[in-house]
């Protein structure tokens, strides 16, 4: 445990890492439960109001005017309930809480978890409760897909952990079942694989980048999640339909996958991972003869992740969202010709990146780019001019709850939105403002691109789990002089009193996705591009709109995707995949082989077809949300530092259903209730439902600390605790925290006497905290952190004690490759007044090589830094116990600190002797990190040093919890 003063607060919480997605278990180590430490903030902006339709298997919690989205979010339930339930042979055995939020700004504001939700998780079931929370992003078809995926966890945790709370402890929790195994049941109970998931596994097979068997079992990328289905699916079909949720029945008895594998398949796993391989292998390989690699169509245009392709209007120039690997996305202009980045525009400030759909959209004058951002509560268009690089304008329609695929018609913008959980096509006039809807409310439709004369918009619409290409005719627009009201007039959405012709162009069953059009002035008329996967997997075609001829263009081993045709119609810009990630390839239209589309495909003619709405029945019964108190977990962490020894902790939480209310108590196993005083607990209530978070607890704490060998420090701390902290965005916030406590310390000194010391402080704190970090498996891998802090004691309820406390730490992190980071950490604290504070330092937290709080004083500085390289990413044992170690990592540091009173004058180094001065230590040496269950687990050996020489004898360190 990492203290950073001589008082004892309300033990605080450490943030735990969370796989969402997958088994969701809240590490919580004893740290103060009040406050946050360091951490980027899950803001609540929006006071939310809910309502509740119970289903049979569901309780459905949704936002008052979403009645749709609720009804249509029961029906897949319900529907995959009973598949499940018919695949597993198994009923869940409680109602299952269906949380669904209308957009996904205002999923990231639940308090079902506590972490930070970036933009790429879709969705997650927690274990102990069984909630599902899921964000409707304006597709219904993946809104189904996501519900089954998680439900499908809630059974396979009902399995595993039916009694969670009995369950913390066992041998399924400290060694999880596989990644590959979780997910990959989950994938398969979705049904067959898309043609994405399809083209990511062909191109991994074929380029031999298949994930190993031992990294699968904690993998974090899609491929891995493809991999999984794919593995599930192919024992599935080899050894019986039966046999996936058998695997997870026996788990639960007998937590060995490679026992539980044999016995249920009757063969190891090795070897039917190899035969898996056999099979991918003869499924993937004959497209090596049928398919053409990506550069038989064009050369990669950077060597970075990018998507969103979209053409300068002088056609030299592609400008790209660019990541490179786990850096934070930009906008980057790329020059054709030769691959160069020719400029940047960082999104290091943004609190989020829409890359969904259609991202960006270059403006016909090639003046402006705009995409899709997010910051606090909203989506917004960002414009960005390209000539002055720079920001121009944010453009935020609160009408709407979420917003997609901007594109340019003139200076006006259709996109994608979603309103109340329906989906619609909606134009905007930024001169006007004037926002018109132009589909029809449940038409899920999608992706508009505009043709550059501005008479047509083409879109993708939902129709099942096919997707269609539908055409808006602009000359049937009313213009905005004829619009009407919308329905609700206070949503200031307007409608054609006329309805706009919306016609069908391309339905076949299949997915067509990406339209985009073929620059004006092409003789035979208006052409257009999109990708499909009729021919079996994506690819790209072209449709002429009046010869009504489909073409194909590629055939392409690892699928093309996001067609963009340059200015001047000569060259092609698409996705594909490499590394199980998407790149985007350049290439000549004229050199790319046409192959005609005959209509016997069952692709429809272009035709005037009536359109076709989604039906949903909002007829069940509703009821409000009534806040009940259910317990979350109870469990025990048994804490050991080679420095403090063993100590162990009980933990009890609980909350109601959404999270908004949270009581958690701590006590630990060596204090006895048979005197109160020695009673060592803290009782905290944190209120959430409001962008200030605010909390109170109430504490008792005994502890014992020993100064070398015949000095000991009796320490009892007791009172109450006060906390205010108001996120300013997701990344900064300020804390306000007033603490009055007693303490009663009684000193045993060396000759066996004692002193007593009683007395009472109220200490206001206020702090600034930054936290721009991104994660790895155990340890921040990029961005940095500071915390900002003055203490100060206030007479409240005491008067005697006055000091005032400055705090500083700093820290910083220089991503070295995907997951090797250097991390520097510079921290000060200084205490005057009449009676200042003492501040310890040594032990595994902060000076390495010294025993536990060996160093104390009223200034204290504190360096470190340590390179962090990953070695192994899994390691499962079987004998003697069946353990699972995960992220194992390598250390090396370098710690400096120095600890001393105001009214000594301490040296840095001492010039006489060449060495640190005496009231500085240093010290250098190895480590490795790794996760043993769920505990991160943290052995470092540590080498005492002056800079001068280095002692031969190390000192060990093992703990429990993160790095700094």
């Amino acid at each position: 445990m990492d203290n950073s003063t001589t008082r004892k607060r309300v033990p605080r919480t450490r943030n735990s890492k969370l796989i969402i997605g997958g088994i969701c278990l809240f590490l919580l180590l004893a740290q103060p439960v009040i406050g946050q430490d360091f951490g980027k903030n899950r803001v609540r902006y929006k006071d939310f109001t809910w309502k509740i339709a119970s289903t049979k298997h569901f309780d459905i919690y949704f936002q008052p005017g979403t009645e749709n989205l609720a009804a249509k979010a029961a029906e897949f339930a319900e529907e995959a309930y009973r598949k499940a339930s018919q695949d597993f042979d198994y009923k869940v055995s409680r109602t299952i809480p269906l949380i669904i939020f209308p957009s996904h700004a205002d999923f990231r504001q639940t308090n079902v978890i506590l972490e930070f939700i970036d933009r790429g998780v879709g969705g997650f079931a927690e274990i102990f409760k069984f909630r599902i929370v899921i964000p409707f992003t304006g597709s219904y078809s993946k809104l189904q897909y996501v519900i089954t995926h998680e439900l499908t966890h809630i059974f396979t945790y009902d399995i595993l952990y039916r009694d969670v709370l009995s369950s913390l402890f066992s041998s399924r929790m400290i060694t999880p079942p596989p990644l590959w195994l979780m997910e990959g049941i989950a994938e398969y109970a979705t049904g067959e694989m898309d043609s994405e998931g399809e083209a990511v596994l062909r191109n991994a097979v074929i380029s031999n980048e298949l994930i190993p068997l031992n990294t699968m079992a904690g993998f974090l990328n899609y491929q891995g999640y493809k991999q999984s289905q794919s593995f599930v699916s192919y024992i599935a079909a080899t050894y019986g339909p039966d046999k996936p949720a058998l695997l997870i029945r026996k788990y639960r008895d007998s937590p060995n996958i490679e026992q539980v594998v044999k016995s249920t398949l009757g063969a190891p796993l090795p070897e039917i991972w190899e035969d898996w391989l056999r099979y991918v292998k003869k499924k993937y390989y004959p497209d090596v003869a049928d398919k053409e690699p990506a550069k038989t169509y064009g050369k990669e245009l950077i060597d970075k992740i990018s998507l969103g392709a979209v053409w300068s209007a002088g056609g030299d120039i592609i400008a790209v969202i660019t990541r490179h690997g786990y850096n934070k996305p930009g906008i980057s202009l790329v020059r054709v010709e030769d691959g160069v980045e020719v400029d940047k525009f960082e999104f290091d400030e943004l609190e989020e990146v829409n890359m969904e759909g259609t991202p960006l959209d270059w403006s016909s004058d090639g003046r402006f780019i705009v995409l899709l951002a997010g910051k606090k509560d909203r989506n917004y268009f960002l414009i960005w001019d390209v000539t002055g690089e720079k920001e121009t304008e944010r453009i935020y329609l609160d009408r709407l709850d979420s917003l997609s695929s901007p594109a340019w018609l003139g200076e006006r913008l259709v996109f994608a939105g979603t309103k109340a959980g329906k989906s619609s096509l909606y134009l905007f006039d930024p001169s006007t403002t004037t926002l018109t809807q132009l589909t029809p409310d449940t038409f899920a439709a999608l992706q508009p691109a505009c043709s550059q004369d501005g008479e047509q918009i083409a879109f993708v619409k939902e129709n099942g789990e096919a997707r269609d290409i539908y055409l808006i005719e602009l000359s049937s627009y009313p213009g905005d002089e004829n619009l009407s009201s919308y329905d609700n007039p206070q949503s200031e959405i307007r409608n054609p009193k006329s309805e706009i012709q919306i016609r069908p162009l391309i339905q076949n069953g299949k997915q067509n996705i990406d339209p985009s059009w073929f620059p004006t002035g092409f003789p035979d008329g208006k052409r257009l591009l999109f990708a499909s996967d009729m021919g079996g997997g994506y690819d790209i075609y072209e449709y002429n709109l009046e010869s009504d001829q489909i073409t194909r263009l590629t055939n392409c081993l690892s699928g093309a995707q996001a067609p963009q045709v340059s200015k001047d119609g000569k060259k092609l810009a698409f996705t594909t995949y490499s590394s199980g990630e998407t790149v985007t390839y350049v290439g000549e239209l004229d050199k790319l082989t046409k192959q005609k589309v005959e209509r016997d495909t069952g692709q429809a003619a272009y035709s005037e077809m009536p359109v076709e709405e989604i039906e949903v029945d909002a007829s069940f019964e509703l009821k409000n949300y009534k806040t009940q108190l259910t317990l979350d977990y109870a469990q025990g962490n048994i804490i050991y530092n080679t420095s403090q020894g063993f100590s162990g902790f009980t933990e009890i939480a609980a909350s109601d259903i959404l999270g908004n209310h949270r009581f958690i108590f701590l006590t630990d196993y060596l204090s006895t209730i048979s005197n109160l005083a020695d009673l060592n607990f803290s009782l905290s209530y944190l209120y959430l439902a409001k962008r200030p978070v605010v909390g109170v607890g109430v504490f008792n704490w005994n502890d014992l600390r020993f100064f070398d060998e015949d000095e000991q420090l009796d320490d009892r701390r007791y009172g109450g605790v006060i906390y205010f902290a108001y996120p300013l965005d997701t990344f900064r916030r300020i804390e306000a925290e007033l603490t009055s406590e007693f303490k009663r310390e009684e000193f045993l000194a060396a000759d066996n006497k004692i002193e007593t010391r009683k007395e009472g402080a109220d200490i206001l704190g206020l702090s600034y905290v930054k936290d721009t970090t991104n994660w790895g498996v155990l340890s921040p891998v990029d961005g940095s952190r500071l915390e900002l802090k003055v203490e100060r004691t206030v007479p409240v309820f005491f008067r005697k004690r006055s000091f005032t406390n400055y705090l500083l730490d700093a820290r910083k992190y220089i991503r070295l490759s995907a997951r090797s980071a250097f991390a520097f950490r510079i921290s000060g604290k200084i205490s005057e007044g009449k009676d200042p504070d003492i501040f310890p330092m040594g032990g595994s937290w902060d000076m390495r090589a010294s025993q536990y709080n060996k160093f104390w004083g009223s200034r204290a500085v504190l360096a470190n830094l340590e390179l962090r390289v990953p070695f192994i990413d899994r390691l499962d044992l079987a004998f003697p116990l069946p353990l699972s170690f995960r992220g194992i990592s390598g250390v090396g540091f370098f710690d400096l600190g120095g600890v001393w009173n105001e009214s000594e004058k301490p040296r840095l180094w001492n010039d006489h002797e060449n060495r640190l001065g005496d009231k500085f230590h240093s010290a250098i040496g190895i480590g490795t990190r790794l996760t043993i269950g769920f505990l991160p687990v943290r052995l470092d050996w540590a080498f005492p040093t002056d800079l001068d020489k280095v002692d031969k004898k190390s000192i060990f360190h093992f703990s429990l919890g993160y790095d700094f």
